[in-house]
């Protein structure tokens, strides 16, 4: 069912930070141990989801227009 998977719902949540752990380990040793992460809009929402979820690695976070 589509409405699970809403932006606020927690398994909408829960899709979104794990689909950017998976891109976070794809990229492997392309990224830096720690790095910068910002966002605009939904972009935003996400960003700060990922900076909660995966605080280790965020070293600044960029919300604009949330």
């Amino acid at each position: 069912d589509r409405l699970q998977y809403a932006v606020g719902s927690e398994q909408g949540q829960a899709f979104i930070v794990d689909w950017w752990k998976g891109w976070i380990n794809a990229m492997g040793s392309e990224l830096p141990e720690t790095f910068s992460i910002a966002g605009k809009a939904n972009g935003g929402y996400q960003a700060g989801l990922i900076a909660t979820h995966c605080p280790g690695k965020i070293d600044k976070l960029l919300i604009l227009a949330p």
